[in-house]
């Protein structure tokens, strides 16, 4: 035999037109298999949503041209370089302070080579 089915669902299909209803009245046997154990399936229209992320990203591509550059201000890189000068000034000095007094006790016991060597690495750091 011929399937007889209520004429208002074939005539729905026919038109194209669906009742969501009956979307989700479909038994799924995974499903009530999980739901047995306590777990509630969630069924994610992946389609719909990357179509909305879509949308979004060319309703904000007015904004890509506006990048922000993140600078420095002016104040800030004088404060920097005023402590660059600094560190640099304060390892020369203590460079040529060991160089002056390599002959004491004290400096040649600190190894001279060894405190000039951090300065070096100082101001390389810096």
């Amino acid at each position: 035999g011929d399937y007889d089915g209520d004429e208002e669902g074939d005539e729905d299909l026919q038109n194209g037109e669906a009742d969501e209803e009956d979307d989700e009245a479909v038994a799924h046997p995974i499903d009530d298999a999980l739901t047995a154990r306590g777990y509630f399936p969630v069924h994610v229209d992946f389609r719909k949503d990357l179509v909305q992320t879509l949308a979004d990203l060319c309703d904000s591509s007015e904004d890509l041209g506006k990048e922000k550059q993140n600078k420095l201000s002016d104040a800030l890189r004088a404060l920097v370089a005023c402590l660059a000068v600094f560190v640099f000034t304060l390892a020369l000095a203590c460079a040529t302070w060991t160089w002056m007094y390599k002959e004491r006790l004290i400096v040649r016991l600190s190894q001279p080579v060894y405190l000039q060597l951090l300065c070096v690495g100082c101001t390389v750091s810096t």
